[in-house]
């Protein structure tokens, strides 16, 4: 059903709405915005993309919005379309529509970056979000829960997750397993039987573990009455989990995995610590949920590319003011 909404909504306004209009609704945007939201917006924005600096963009790679197609990563499509339309269709951008495990040669519209290489060429936006930004609503109390930490996803040939598998199948206080046939190299005998959502939901503890790039299941977890666990991420998307505060927002564990029985064991001992790191991060997802704020940084976002690319002119359209800002020299 969720998706079900999100492609007729995003079908519906690509067939049916014209780009012209989107296009004349973003000076309407700015001049409704106060300048306390512009600048809590900016530290989003900036935090996306970090370029500081004009480049010049290589016109042979790029693209303009109509060499995009809608049959192609259709839910990355939508979702960059969707920001992009308010712009003037010959604007030209780099963009990964898939996941990103690398950094771009040159500034680029992406999912998300690896966390520990250079930021300033990876433009984040909220793309795939169908997938990433999943709404779900927890019908349990934390009191209520099982006192299991719980895992369901698909291993294939990524080593980490063979590894965490392998290490807590047996475990007495997780129910952690592969889903069917996608066991890979940790090999079937690590499979258990697939857990919907609100299944998982039913235990105090779930595990957060990066697949190709970001942990798909953080989001979700983030709207939930369980506790997080997982250990500190490689890879940052619209989410910003790089920004998240072990201990505050998350139960941090360590690579090995050898701390897992403790941490567990602790919190079980103290509901009102792992109660308060519930509402921690629950509090930090809530941000995210603000419509209008989240149109309002991805264009700001896109604004700055277009800016620094040498394509838009600020002051002719009546943004002159975030010069500074997009420039660093505040």
């Amino acid at each position: 059903m969720y998706k079900l909404k999100f492609y007729s909504k995003s079908i519906f306004e690509h067939f049916f709405i014209p780009d012209i209009c989107y296009r004349k609704r973003l000076s309407t945007i700015f001049s409704k915005t106060n300048d306390d939201e512009i600048k809590q917006a900016l530290k989003r924005v900036n935090y996306y993309f970090k370029r500081e600096d004009f480049f010049d963009l290589n016109d042979e790679n790029s693209n303009t919005l109509s060499s995009l197609s809608c049959f192609n990563k259709s839910a990355y499509y939508y979702d960059i379309r969707s920001v992009l339309r308010y712009f003037p269709h010959e604007f030209k951008f780099n963009c990964w529509l898939r996941d990103v495990i690398t950094v771009p040669d040159q500034p680029c519209f992406v999912k998300c970056r690896p966390i520990a290489e250079n930021h300033e060429y990876s433009a984040i936006l909220k793309l795939n979000q169908v997938r990433h930004f999943r709404k779900i609503k927890d019908a349990y109390k934390y009191e209520e829960k099982l006192d299991k930490l719980v895992w369901r996803g698909s291993v294939h040939q990524r080593t980490w997750r063979s590894e965490f598998v392998k290490k807590l199948f047996n475990n007495s206080r997780c129910d952690v397993g592969a889903l069917s046939g996608t066991a890979g190299i940790a090999g079937s005998q690590f499979e258990k039987r697939f857990l919907s959502i609100n299944e998982q939901l039913k235990n105090k503890f779930i595990f957060s573990i990066e697949g190709a790039d970001v942990a798909t299941n953080l989001k979700w977890i983030a709207q939930s009455n369980s506790l997080c666990f997982m250990k500190k991420p490689r890879h940052e998307s619209w989410f910003m989990e790089n920004s998240l505060v072990p201990g505050f927002h998350y139960v941090l564990v360590d690579e090995s995995l050898d701390d897992i029985n403790d941490k567990i064991k602790f919190y079980q001992d103290n509901p009102d610590k792992a109660e308060a790191i519930i509402s921690n991060l629950q509090k930090f997802y809530s941000q995210f949920e603000d419509t209008s704020s989240e149109v309002l940084v991805s264009l700001l976002v896109v604004l700055k590319y277009f800016y620094l690319s040498g394509q838009l002119s600020l002051e002719r359209f009546g943004f002159g003011f975030l010069e500074s800002d997009f420039l660093g020299s505040n």
